[in-house]
This record gives structure tokens, sequence and C-alpha cells, in this order.
């Protein structure tokens, strides 16, 4: 098992997941994360494309299994990914291949916090365009949507859903001792999340001065003439994007983090907010 393709490779699957990304920005963010192809006799690493990455979600070797003339059988080696998420997995690739995944291109704010009423599963924000050019924004049952649940709920209007949770909150009243509790909740998942984000600089920091090192030990041996001047220049290319790739991210982590110190001074402050009172029936 690749030590440095491993956490990488069950990241993707968690990531899919969330039903939080496409195949082009969920390989965009592991590309810059660092993970390849792997290199053979005759190619150098190259970066990670959509269509490689499908194949990857497709792959019940990271599952556990092997695959011997048609026939799955219980691989040597330790998955990566347990059965439940495999299997959720491929639901949803499945439902993004029917809906040629234009749902799943656009974001709310309200994504990922509702549920359908009638089965529980998640509902998804999608935009759809008429003939004319005229916007139709709306909610739909995930559950419907990936035949997992054989749900009934129909799709419902953006504005139906906004009205419906604005009516909900107007009637919310939240007593001092949870209103205590949501602000610790909220403080301690923003700090872990903050956490884990510089795990991640430390990583792509390394990861930074190892591609570095590498871009000089490859002309070294072009200098030496080691190794033919198309292979250094290809696999210097590489290094390069790579580079690029991992410094971007640094950038974007850095810019992140600010944020989200902003945002926990603003839970701190989400109590004077909330008015508390007597619990709402």
């Amino acid at each position: 098992m690749d030590p440095d393709r491993a956490p990488l490779i069950r990241w993707a699957f968690e990531a899919w997941a969330s039903g939080d990304y496409s195949l082009n920005r969920l390989a965009d963010e592991l590309r810059e994360r660092g993970l390849t192809h792997r290199a053979t006799a005759n190619r150098v690493e190259r970066p990670l494309t959509a269509n490689s990455l499908h194949a990857v979600l497709r792959n019940s070797y990271d599952l556990g299994l092997v695959t011997w003339r048609g026939v799955e059988h219980e691989g040597k080696h330790p998955p990566l990914v347990d059965a439940e998420t495999f299997a959720t997995v491929q639901r949803i690739l499945e439902a993004h291949r029917l809906s040629g995944e234009r749902a799943h291109k656009h974001k709310h704010y309200l994504a990922g916090t509702v549920l359908c009423a009638r089965c529980g599963s998640r509902l998804l924000f999608g935009i759809t365009t008429g003939r004319r050019g005229e916007r139709y924004e709306y909610f739909f049952c995930s559950g419907r949507h990936s035949g997992r649940t054989g749900c009934d709920l129909p799709y419902l209007p953006l504005e139906q859903v906004e009205t419906a949770i604005d009516a909900q909150w107007d009637h919310k009243v939240f007593p001092v001792p949870l209103v205590a509790s949501l602000r610790q909740q909220l403080t301690d998942e923003l700090r872990s999340y903050n956490s884990t984000v510089e795990q991640e600089q430390r990583r792509l920091t390394e990861r930074v001065a190892a591609i570095r090192r590498d871009r000089y030990k490859w002309a070294e041996k072009a200098m030496e003439g080691v190794i033919p001047e198309d292979i250094a220049r290809e696999r210097q290319q590489l290094l390069g994007e790579q580079l690029l790739a991992a410094e971007s991210a640094l950038v974007r982590l850095s810019a992140n983090q600010e944020g989200h110190e902003a945002t926990l001074q603003a839970v701190l402050d989400l109590g004077s907010a909330l008015q508390p009172g007597l619990p709402a029936e």
C-alpha cells in the first residue's frame, strides 16, 4: 500500500460520499493535495483527471477486493474504505451520471442543512435554465434522486423552502442553557477545523520542500547525462505544475484561516443575537 497515495484516496471516497463535490472539482482538489498517477517504466507521474478519478471511485480494489476473470474475491490487502462509504459513493456516481452533474454544480446557503420530511434524506439544490434563459432554482430529495429511499417528494421551489425556513425561525425561542451549549459546540468545531487546516498547511509546506528537492535532483541528473533530456524536461514540467498547485493551496489555506478567525468571533457573539428565553413548544 502506497503510504503517500492511500490517505488521499481514502479522503477522496469520504469527500465524494458527502455529496458536495463534482468530479472536476474533486479532481482539482486532489491534484492540489498531491495525488497523481503512478510513474511507470515508460511514463513519469502525471496529473489526475476527472475521468481517472471516476475510475478510482469505481474500483473495488480499495474496498479490499480483487477481480480475477470477472469474479471479485477478497484480497490480502487492507481496504481503504468501508463498505457503507463505498456503496454511497457508487449511488452518488450513478446519480451524477443520470443527471449529468447539472444539479451538483450549484451552491446555496441552505444546502446540506435541510432534510426531506418524508424520508430524512438531505435536500440538494439545483438550477434549471429555461428555453428563454430564465432560471428556476429548487431543492430536491437526494434519496429520491438516487433511488435509494423510494421517496416521492416533488421538486420544491427555492422561495417556498426559504419561506418555510423563515417561518420556523420566527417562532423559535432559545433557553439560556441551549444557547451556551450551542456556542460551545460551534466554538469547539471551528477550533477543530482550524487545527485540521494547520495540519494541512504543514503537510503542504513539507510537500513544497519535497518537490523543490526533487526538481534539483532531476536537474542534476540531466546535467550529468544520467537521463535523457526529454524525460528530464517532462519531469521538470510536471514538478513545476505540482509546485504551483501546492503553493496556491497554501495561500488559500492562509486566507481561509483568517476568515475562520472572524467566523469564530461571530460565533462567540451568537448568544446576544438569539435573545434567550423560554423554549418553544
